[in-house]
């Protein structure tokens, strides 16, 4: 296939319409080929991973209730099912689990719905039975009455209800080892979202926090080069060079591995242009936190008034400059 190609656009207005309609209602015009390989042309690419399968979400995700009148031991705390409208079947219309966990097991947890340009939403709340090195076996979580209570609980309803019996919970939290490669929790990160219209990009250093599956994340060290990354994929001009890559799912696009498809350079701290990038993006961090927002409105919203601030202030538009020239 040679590189130049024609691009079909428009909307018929009936399904099976004859070509005498439907070339009047679609028009071309001349475009080029964007070969998607699958291969990572950015040195960034191998360095991030996707989050871990919180799935079914209400065996994990919870929200704290208030004890009883009793109170609790310390280090204990009272949590139930944290439940969402984009459950599905069979787990939507099961009964919410609740149980006294011991805290050092309940853990926040990043995903994107907490997810917005160059800052973060409070974090989501799950019981994970993980020590800060690794996942503890049945046998280890046997110590923990709190909870061995809950996650024997939480089995009993995967196993009742799972489509098939190749996995256990313990496998389906890790699949494809996408917890274990978490830990130990790295002290410094840069995520991503794995699917949306927009890319968004943050730092975490939240070295108890665990990421899922919607968000891809990679360990930092430098802050420069978290800061020069972040501009760069926080950037509209990035999401429009990204377009052609995505694929299409229910009111979004795919982002992720196909993101470094895109000639996003490694970060050299010597090179002028790498670091007034790294600086802007501390710039439009500071934009963006100084951002009101409003925890009511959906994150989608929130990300949008973000980019609003950021993107035609000077700050912005030299961003935009910068990783025009990059990507170009």
């Amino acid at each position: 296939m040679g590189e130049e190609t024609t691009i079909w656009s428009g909307r018929l207005s009936a399904t099976n319409v004859p070509w005498s309609v439907a070339q009047r209602e679609l028009t071309r015009t001349p475009g080029k080929v964007h070969r998607i390989t699958g291969q990572a042309r950015s040195p960034f690419g191998p360095r991030f991973s996707q989050g871990a399968t919180f799935n079914p979400r209400f065996l994990f995700v919870v929200k704290e209730k208030p004890a009883g009148p009793l109170g609790l031991p310390a280090g204990r705390v009272t949590v139930g099912s944290s439940r969402s409208n984009n459950e599905k079947s069979p787990y939507k219309d099961l009964p919410s689990v609740d149980g006294v966990v011991e805290t050092e097991f309940v853990r926040p947890v990043y995903s994107g719905e907490n997810l917005l340009p160059y800052r973060l939403g409070e974090a989501l709340q799950a019981v994970v039975p993980c020590s800060s090195q690794r996942i503890l076996s049945e046998r280890e979580i046997d110590l923990h009455p709190g909870l061995n209570q809950w996650w024997m609980h939480a089995t009993e309803v995967w196993e009742a209800n799972r489509s098939s019996d190749r996995l256990t919970l313990t496998q389906q939290l890790d699949y494809q080892s996408k917890l274990s490669k978490q830990l130990p929790v790295p002290a410094f990160r840069v995520v991503y979202n794995a699917s949306g219209m927009h890319l968004a990009a943050a730092k975490i250093r939240d070295e108890r926090a665990l990421i899922s599956k919607s968000l891809y994340w990679a360990a930092f060290r430098d802050e420069n080069e978290a800061d020069f990354l972040c501009a760069i994929l926080n950037c509209a001009t990035t999401t429009e060079m990204l377009r052609p890559y995505m694929s299409y799912g229910k009111d979004e696009r795919h982002v992720d591995k196909h993101l470094w498809e895109l000639p996003i350079p490694a970060f050299e701290g010597a090179n002028p242009l790498h670091a007034e990038l790294a600086a802007l993006g501390r710039d439009a961090s500071r934009i963006a936190h100084q951002t009101e927002l409003d925890s009511q409105v959906h994150f989608a919203t929130s990300r949008r008034r973000i980019r609003e601030a950021i993107e035609p202030s000077d700050v912005g538009v030299r961003i935009s400059e910068i990783v025009f020239e990059l990507l170009s």
